[in-house]
C-alpha cells in the first residue's frame, strides 16, 4: 500500500474508529464473495472472501470491547 492510501485510511479510522472501519471491511468481502458468486461462478474465491470476511468480523468484536 503506498503511503496516500496509508494515510487515507488512517483518516477514516480517527473519523470513525478502528471496530468501524473493520465492520465495513467485513461488509465489502460479503459484497464481493456476492459478487464472485453470481457474476462468475467462482465458488471458491468467494469462499475465500467469506472466511476472510468472518475473520476480521472476530477482530471487530474484540476490538470494541
Amino acid at each position: 500500500m503506498d503511503r496516500e492510501l496509508e494515510t487515507q485510511l488512517e483518516m477514516l479510522v480517527d473519523e470513525a474508529s478502528l471496530a468501524d472501519v473493520l465492520n465495513a471491511l467485513v461488509s465489502i468481502c460479503g459484497a464481493k464473495a456476492d459478487h464472485l458468486r453470481s457474476n462468475w461462478a467462482d465458488a471458491n474465491t468467494a469462499k475465500a472472501w467469506e472466511t476472510a470476511g468472518k475473520l476480521i468480523a472476530g477482530l471487530a468484536v474484540k476490538i470494541s470491547l
